[in-house]
């Protein structure tokens, strides 16, 4: 059955529908000592349907595009709706315009098992290279995934997209003087990087290296220059607070927040679902809203928040292109693309080179923990100490305690060098600088 028909029964039912097709496709290869230890390929599709009966929301999914089996599924979808509440928030994307971006390199497609296999095994090479105290590889892996995404619905919207990445991952032990430490470096590019191998298997050893023979520290309040990926961490913990699902339902500590100054005057927060070669970009969201860049903090102040079509409907506002289904199996909810802090004017060497006594933190463990209603927080972290301007001994066990606000607030400098890490989303930052941060050990 082709999408056109499903959308003809819907209308002869009296049923609002949308149709959300995904093709998926993804290659890891797990390399060990120097060999293979796997080699996974795999392939899903499926296809959900949302639709809207008297105000009432209904869906159901399916992997099988029989015409019998579609049919079912749109049955399903209208008897679930049954059971749900009246909700005039409930709406479809509009047919509109929307401008394609570059969102697939066929380049990927040229790389052969052969190459993906020399990418991963290089990896693993360039990691014990770095430092002759890496003893071992816990994990080297390469990866990749395809897509292709279509969206279907009863206002004429009938949209698709594919999008393509690939990636290293690297975990390594390094040891010295019954010291040991791990380290990891994890890479996705939309682009070919002819030394990614490298970035990734040397980044792995040098954090782990780094922290060998680590110390403690004692109580007290001094300056913390975050590493972009702790940055980008802190970023990840933040997400569902810019959400106007979690403000609406009292989640967010940024809820009644709005236009109030909630950081430093530096600091500028933004979600760009458009961003050139972000991995998370694309022309339209999973419900067919087009992408945008959406300006969350402005010079510290709150000025926005990330919606979907049904919290934007609540807010009497213009959804941001933020509804986004973790799989075909999930309704869309709030969630960001990529999302990261704005860089700054100062070279992330002067940061350190201008702070007499601070730590360089590198790691940072716990920020689930970070109470989102309150935005108090303790976290684990390590780090290397910073003394007149140069980086000294390396400490860890250290506990960070303080609340999320004052935290934006203390933000003194942000760097140039803004980089994005692959977590649940695609997060960014540069080096931050933060004022009198209470540390303890």
């Amino acid at each position: 059955m082709n999408m056109q028909n499903l959308l003809n029964l819907a209308k002869s039912k009296d049923v609002e529908i949308e149709i959300y097709k995904t093709t998926t496709s993804a290659t890891s290869i797990d390399v060990l000592d120097n060999k293979v230890e796997s080699i996974d390929s795999s392939q899903e599709h499926g296809l959900s349907i949302k639709v809207i009966k008297n105000h009432q929301l209904g869906f159901a999914y399916t992997t099988d595009f029989e015409e019998e089996i579609l049919e079912e599924t749109l049955e399903k979808a209208v008897l679930n709706s049954r059971y749900n509440s009246i909700d005039d928030n409930w709406e479809l994307a509009a047919s509109k315009e929307i401008l394609p971006i570059i969102t697939y390199n066929r380049e990927l497609d040229a790389l052969s098992i052969e190459d993906k296999i020399a990418l991963a095994l290089k990896t693993e090479e360039f990691a014990y290279k770095t430092d002759k105290r890496i003893k071992k590889t816990e994990k080297v892996s390469y990866m990749d995934f395809q897509a292709k995404i279509e969206i279907f619905n009863s206002n004429g919207v009938n949209l698709s997209y594919n999008t393509n990445s690939y990636g290293l991952m690297c975990d390594v032990i390094a040891e010295e003087k019954g010291s040991r430490e791990s380290g990891s470096s994890i890479k996705f590019l939309k682009n070919l990087d002819a030394n990614l191998s490298e970035k990734t298997g040397t980044e792995a050893a040098k954090k782990a290296c780094e922290l060998l023979c680590a110390e403690g520290i004692g109580p007290q309040k001094l300056p913390l220059i975050l590493d972009p990926m702790v940055g980008a961490q802190i970023v990840g913990a933040m997400a569902a607070l810019f959400s106007a699902d979690s403000k609406q339902k009292g989640k967010s500590l940024l809820a009644g927040k709005l236009n109030q100054t909630i950081g430093s005057k530096i600091l500028s927060i933004i979600d760009n679902g458009r961003l050139q070669n972000g991995l998370m970009s694309s022309p339209f969201d999973d419900e067919g809203i087009k992408t945008q860049e959406t300006i969350l903090v402005e010079n510290g102040q709150l000025i926005n928040f990330l919606c979907n079509i049904y919290t934007a409907k609540k807010e009497k506002k213009e959804s941001t292109g933020n509804g986004r289904s973790a799989s075909y199996k999930f309704l869309p909810d709030v969630a960001p693309s990529n999302l990261y802090i704005k860089e700054g004017k100062k070279d992330p060497k002067d940061i350190i080179s201008n702070t007499k006594k601070g730590i360089y933190i590198t790691r940072v463990m716990g920020m689930h923990t970070i109470n989102p209603v309150s935005g108090d927080f303790s976290i684990g972290a390590a780090g290397i100490v910073i003394e007149n301007g140069e980086k000294t001994y390396p400490v860890r066990g250290i506990t960070i305690a303080g609340n999320l606000i004052e935290l934006l607030e203390s933000i003194e400098e942000i760097g140039t060098d803004l980089t994005f890490f692959p977590f649940s989303a695609n997060f960014g930052s540069p080096t931050l600088l933060i004022n009198n941060i209470s540390v303890s050990g």
